[in-house]
């Protein structure tokens, strides 16, 4: 079974945002990774939504570069050797035409089976 992640996108502003481009990506390597975010091809997964103040998408994808009922794999993840990774970015627009980008970054902590905030202003900010 590959790995599946799903994420809520929320408008937490005053006005409506339409979202003009988006990625998200699920990413296993190491730990590190070069200074530009490896973002996959895949684009405006979320493109064209348009979201009120207070309003929420759900978005699901999955990935099969990790099966978690393959024991190796999960081995190599229990011991750090191995890191997965989900971020990306959204680029949305506001009422008066300003446009903004959000980017988020995950790591998947296989102690408490759940993907983590990673503290890295270069890849989780808000405009």
């Amino acid at each position: 079974m590959p790995i599946q992640v799903e994420w809520c996108v929320v408008n937490v502003g005053a006005t409506d945002a339409v979202i003009i481009e988006s990625n998200a990506t699920i990413f296993v390597g190491a730990k590190t990774f070069e200074a530009r975010t490896p973002y996959s091809s895949d684009r405006d997964s979320m493109n064209g939504f348009t979201f009120i103040p207070g309003g929420a998408f759900t978005f699901t994808m999955s990935a099969d570069q990790v099966d978690f009922h393959n024991p190796g794999q999960l081995h190599y993840l229990t011991l750090g050797e191995k890191v997965i990774y989900f971020f990306g970015f959204i680029m949305y627009r506001d009422n008066i035409h300003n446009v903004r980008r959000t980017a988020f970054f995950r790591r998947y902590d296989p102690n408490a089976e759940r993907f983590i905030i990673v503290n890295e202003p270069d890849y989780e900010y808000a405009d």
